[in-house]
């Protein structure tokens, strides 16, 4: 079943060659190819392309640092232990364990929430979003939206 969320789209293929940029990763030849190839509005969005796009998100997830890269963002606890700053370890904390609880509780559904209800538009720019929110007569919103099938040509003026 094709599942809109969850079917990539050319957009998505850029913010991911954004996103390898700000994390300064080595792209080889063969991967700035294919990521330029799959960013291409020509290229059909059809089941290859997801295949594609899917297997070239592997091959890059754990691509190393350009050599020289200014910033350091460890993932493993080790690497962020020997890049954090000097300082205490332990803040005063003035609330009881089930209020930690909660407030813990509370982050991760807001975060669950966020993820779930933002993904209709994760990755959108704002030449196509605001269609969007004029379409479904949210332009000023108070609640969530819903992906629209807007032309690119009514995108055009807000750029």
């Amino acid at each position: 079943m094709k599942h809109s969320w969850l079917w990539w789209k050319h957009a998505d293929v850029i913010t991911e060659q954004r996103q390898l940029a700000d994390e300064g990763k080595q792209l080889s030849p063969k991967i700035e190819k294919e990521l330029h190839a799959l960013a291409d509005e020509s290229c059909p969005e059809d089941a290859t392309f997801q295949e594609r796009f899917n297997e070239l998100l592997d091959q890059t997830i754990n691509l190393p640092p350009k050599k020289g890269y200014a910033f350091n963002e460890p993932s493993d606890l080790d690497g962020i232990k020997r890049a954090r700053p000097a300082g205490p370890r332990r803040l005063p904390v003035k609330i009881s364990p089930k209020q930690i609880n909660e407030k813990i509780h509370g982050a991760w559904l807001g975060r669950c929430a966020g993820c779930l209800l933002g993904k209709p538009i994760e990755g959108t720019r704002s030449n196509v979003l605001w269609p969007i929110l004029e379409a479904s007569g949210k332009a000023e919103f108070d609640n969530f939206i819903h992906r629209l099938d807007i032309s690119k040509s009514t995108a055009k003026k807000y750029e």
